[in-house]
Formats: C-alpha cells, sequence, structure tokens
C-alpha cells in the first residue's frame, strides 16, 4: 500500500498455508516461488488450488488419472505429479534446448528427492550412458507405487 506499483512478494514460500500467510501479511499483488519449486515444479498447482484459484480437477497429472485420483496413496500422487513434470520437462528439453546428461541428472535427483528409493536414482544416472535411456528410466522410476 506504500508504493504505486504491483509488489511480488518471496521467501520461504512452499506451500498453500504459506502462500497465504504470505499474501495476507503483505498485501502483495503476487509471489514469486524459488527453491520449492526445485524437484517439486507441482507446487505451483499446489498452491493455486490450496488458495482456490484453480481445481484440482484442472490439473493434468489429476486429469490423467481420469476419477481415480482420490483413490491414490499420498506418496503415488508425489510420484505422478512429479512423473508428468518429468516427462514435461524432457518433452521442453527436445524442443528447445536438447537433453543434456549434467543437466538431467541433477533435475532427475531433484525430482526424486524426498520419494522412496530416490537414492536408487543416482546410482541409475551414472549406470546409464544414453541420454534418451536415461530420461525414460527416470520416467519408470516415477510411475506411482499402483502402477508397479
Amino acid at each position: 500500500e506504500a508504493v504505486d506499483v504491483p509488489v511480488v512478494a518471496n521467501g520461504d514460500i512452499t506451500d498453500a498455508a504459506s502462500a497465504q500467510q504470505c499474501l495476507e501479511l503483505t498485501n502483495a499483488s503476487g509471489l514469486m516461488i524459488g527453491r520449492a519449486a526445485i524437484g517439486r515444479p507441482d507446487v505451483f498447482a499446489q498452491i493455486k488450488v490450496g488458495l482456490g484459484w484453480m481445481d484440482q480437477e484442472d490439473l493434468p497429472w489429476v486429469q490423467e488419472y481420469d476419477g481415480n485420483w482420490e483413490n491414490l496413496s499420498k506418496t503415488s500422487k508425489a510420484f505422478a505429479s512429479r512423473r508428468w513434470c518429468w516427462d514435461r520437462y524432457v518433452t521442453l528439453c527436445r524442443e528447445t534446448t536438447g537433453l543434456a546428461k549434467q543437466t538431467m541428472q541433477r533435475h532427475a535427483i531433484a525430482f526424486s528427492k524426498g520419494l522412496p528409493g530416490a537414492k536408487s536414482v543416482r546410482t541409475l544416472m551414472h549406470e546409464l550412458s544414453d541420454v534418451d535411456e536415461s530420461a525414460q528410466a527416470i520416467s519408470d522410476f516415477l510411475k506411482p507405487v499402483s502402477e508397479g
């Protein structure tokens, strides 16, 4: 309110609750997400849903489950949303800069952080030399538990 330009707030915004608190305390026009998005690009959607800015049913990874999203466990939902984001990341890389092994390794480790079996991703990335094979292996790793 002290300035005539839009103000964007950032810092420790990691979920809908912290986003809501930030907006209430600052009256900012918008939010910027940094570290919380590393490996969790679905955090933007989670915040939008949590703040009521969009419906969960509109999320692309939820739509892939054709009404069965609520039947997935919390862990399977984390795998499913990160898998959708991973596959999108790979597609966008192929369409723009190409897949770079080293960059993809960093992202694969970030995308799998906190998930069961995540340590195996580091091993997998070192064992596979073909970049396309590596991209597919990470996508396969991120299959929700209910998909095997």
